[in-house]
């Protein structure tokens, strides 16, 4: 017979103990019935019950233990706190010894065997055996333990000396590499702006925004024993020049008539200096340190190519364009933009990029020659942009440059390319259908013009429109910019009668004002042909065209005073003869004292104005088909001075001649220079079919 362990004799005397308790409790159970007669059984049941949970209880508190740590062994850090060291454990711990004790300032915990706190004393590295307990026995695991109280050491950066460039992204951090533990890390002086210095890891990132000269800087890696550090040299260089354009060349200036600033831009990189050859025509002036081209020409000067250098300390990037001077007067065409055979058919929106570039919408198939179907983006000096080529399956109405780049277009498509899009649709920059703008099934109805609201939503009008992708609405709705619908439209019932929205004009506050076809809006009669709204798209109660226009408007625009000018075929407002124009106060009352409101203006039968621009010197452009202003002939174009009276010094010879044709579209470069299209084919007897620039 084998002995029995000493462990196994506890074992048995813990089991005996619990069995003499249990019948020592019983037996004291069933004399208690016999001494009060009165007790039933339901508290003996309840009793036993007790009993045999906490005998449960007892039981699972006792159950075997083993105990691991994985990880071992440790070293840490003398006075650096250490993260917990947790083991793995079955059983149920009761308390926790360390044979020989932790080194001073670790502890146990007793329930579960972790190590935590902070060594305060340095150690060699040694065995402890970490001894787990209960009723039942006990387990042990044995882990390596060593203090390093020494500094970091070694530390260094990869690549130093650094050479960064201003304006460009680090896309890989410098890290340190260093031997030991470290706390922080801290540099200086402080790096230059734009780049970050990470105290916890040491890490350089970010983008330097500012150039330096080679500099010093030394970095310091740091825990409680001591430190080491490293000098690291920096140095920021510019950025060199790239993408240098000037905006609206070709140039045509008029001998003794001052120009506008013309300001370069840069794609990227900044210059310090600019220089042009051959110099610039006597009067004109360049700036060597900006660029820009300035002053009044005094004499006449042949066409001629400059070339502008752009130059920092890292390289050089250039540009050319082409400048003249001549007396030829406003409103002669400008014989620099060569559109070639031009445009197929008609224009009837127009809309500038920042570079300059042209888009051109309308019932176009051809531009030049070439196939383009209602879409054509040409260059500013009028060749084609080849690489731009939607191809949409009807009109475009209305073009609309966002600030990003985008544009978006609207009229009476159903497909670009060879997706679906129904009368609405934005395009990248390079032609290609923006597929993050979706507007479902689209517009029932043709849609006429774009509001780009300040909120960066989209008001669209136009004509027979009663739903936008499934959902009801009038022939003016709002979109926002991912091409869904913003609904409710706060405008009621919205135009009346049978109606059009002809096109809107956007205030820089927001505010929006519609013209058309309609007899009322929200039901309120006196918005006839033309009502304003509020920045959240409520009616304007505060504007107020009386009995409003008798027949159909077609375009707005707003002077620098806030009065309004409108074209259409309006014959009376308010009650007062007009002639196709007249203009009204901010209010929306009449304004007698602008001379087209006498009644002059476009008079004719079946003459009519279909657009308005205004020139930053208040000036008016009128387009149309119209054969004279004020009885004075003007062929489908003219220019108004501020107060309605003709602008005599605006040249325009025979215009735009034969009587059937009309200019839909007029829109005015930064330069001045001045764009029109519609479905003319000549220009005071120059070619220039459906798209010419006329000089201010």
């Amino acid at each position: 017979m084998s002995e029995i362990r000493f462990d196994q004799l506890n074992y048995f005397l813990g089991i005996f103990k619990i069995l003499l308790f249990r019948i020592i409790f019983y037996a004291h159970l069933l004399l208690i019935p016999s001494c009060f007669p009165g007790l039933q059984n339901p508290i003996e049941d309840q009793l036993l019950t007790l009993l045999i949970r906490i005998s449960n209880q007892s039981e699972n508190v006792n159950t075997a233990l083993s105990l691991s740590y994985s990880d071992s062994p440790y070293v840490f850090t003398n006075s650096l706190p250490i993260s917990p060291v947790s083991p793995t454990f079955t059983g149920t711990i009761t308390s926790c010894t360390s044979l020989p004790a932790l080194p001073t300032g670790l502890i146990l915990d007793q329930s579960n065997c972790t190590l935590s706190g902070t060594p305060t004393m340095d150690s060699a590295a040694s065995n402890y055996t970490i001894t787990a307990s209960n009723s039942l026995g006990s387990a042990t695991a044995i882990i390596s333990i060593e203090i390093n109280t020494d500094p970091p050491t070694g530390l260094s950066y990869t690549g130093s000396p650094i050479t960064l460039t201003e304006n460009v992204l680090i896309v890989t951090a410098f890290s340190p590499t260093v031997t030991g533990t470290v706390v922080s890390y801290s540099i200086a002086p402080a790096l230059p702006a734009g780049l970050n210095f990470n105290t916890t890891n040491g890490e350089i990132s970010g983008t330097p925004t500012v150039t330096s000269v080679a500099t010093n800087y030394t970095i310091v890696a740091t825990n409680p024993i001591g430190s080491t550090n490293f000098i690291l040299t920096l140095t920021i260089v510019e950025e060199a020049p790239a993408g240098l354009s000037y905006f609206g060349s070709p140039y045509w200036f008029r001998n003794g008539q001052a120009i506008p600033n013309y300001t370069p831009s840069l794609s990227t990189g900044t210059a310090t200096s600019f220089a042009i050859a051959p110099a610039l025509p006597t009067g004109l002036s360049f700036n060597t340190t900006t660029g820009v081209i300035s002053g009044t020409p005094i004499i006449t000067s042949a066409n001629a190519t400059y070339t502008v250098t752009a130059t920092n300390s890292v390289g050089n990037t250039t540009t050319t364009f082409d400048l003249l001077v001549n007396n030829l007067p406003p409103g002669t065409m400008d014989t620099t933009f060569n559109v070639g055979s031009g445009v197929t058919n008609r224009v009837d929106s127009i809309d500038i990029q920042s570079d300059g570039k042209i888009i051109l919408g309308g019932n176009i198939l051809d531009y030049d020659g070439t196939t383009r179907n209602y879409l054509v983006r040409i260059n500013s000096d009028g060749s084609i942009d080849g690489g731009f080529a939607p191809n949409l399956n009807n009109a475009v109405r209305d073009v609309h440059v966002q600030s990003d780049g985008n544009i978006l277009i609207a009229g009476d498509f159903t497909t670009v390319g060879a997706t679906p899009r129904s009368r609405i649709a934005r395009l990248l920059g390079d032609g290609n259908l923006d597929v993050t703008f979706n507007p479902g099934t689209g517009s029932n109805g043709n849609i006429y013009s774009i509001g780009y609201l300040p909120s960066n939503n989209i008001l669209l009008n136009g004509t027979s429109i009663t739903q936008y992708n499934g959902t009801l609405t009038t022939t003016v709705f709002e979109i926002l910019n991912d091409g869904s619908i913003n609904t409710p439209f706060p405008i009621g019932t919205g135009p009346g009668g049978l109606t059009f929205i002809r096109s809107s004009y956007v205030y820089e506050d927001g505010r929006v004002l519609l013209v058309g076809a309609f007899t009322d809006f929200a039901g309120d009669t006196k918005y006839r042909k033309i009502v304003r709204l509020n920045a959240d798209l409520t009616v304007d109660p505060t504007f107020d065209p009386g009995t409003g226009a008798q027949f159909n408007l077609n375009q707005a625009a707003v002077q620098s005073d806030g009065k309004i000018v409108i074209v259409g075929g309006a014959s009376t407002y308010d009650g007062n003869v007009v002639s196709n124009i007249f203009r009204i106060n901010a209010d929306g009352s009449f304004d007698p004292t602008f001379t087209a409101n006498s009644g002059a203006g476009v008079t004719g039968a079946g003459e009519i104005i279909n657009t308005v621009s205004i020139q930053s010197d208040d000036k008016i452009l009128i387009g149309g088909r119209f054969t004279n202003y004020d009885g004075t002939a003007r062929q489908k174009i003219a220019r108004l001075n501020a107060d309605g009276t003709l602008d005599t010094s605006f040249v325009i010879g025979i215009g735009f001649g034969a009587p059937i044709v009309d200019v839909n579209a007029i829109e005015i470069q930064p330069d001045g220079k001045i764009l029109a299209g519609g479905s003319f084919i000549n220009y005071d007897g120059n070619a220039s079919r459906g798209i010419v620039r006329i000089l201010p």
